[in-house]
């Protein structure tokens, strides 16, 4: 992960893939979470649908950019409800709270 993301976060990324039961689901996770982190300057408001135009824009499959956001925002509603991200700072979540 970025600096951005913080060592907080970094941490919370394995704790985080924990709940994922199969190896090749942890994989995808963290290679979702990383992908984000690579492009990401900050969290800020928006940042995830500027991140889901990104996606588009590199050839992603509309049904691959709604996991990546879900993937996303189960990441950062596991990181908001531990105090590690604000509950502006990105805005609502896909997906967050469903676990």
């Amino acid at each position: 992960m970025g600096a951005r993301s913080g060592p907080d976060l970094e941490e919370a990324l394995p704790r985080f893939l924990l709940r994922c039961e199969h190896d090749v689901a942890r994989r995808a996770y963290r290679a979702a979470v990383t992908r984000f982190w690579r492009w990401a300057d900050r969290l800020e408001p928006g940042v995830l649908e500027r991140y889901a135009d990104h996606l588009r824009a590199r050839g992603f499959s509309e049904s691959m950019v709604r996991w990546q956001l879900v993937v996303l925002g189960e990441f950062l509603e596991y990181a908001r409800e531990r105090g590690l991200v604000a509950a502006d700072e990105a805005g609502p979540f896909p997906g967050g709270g469903s676990r």
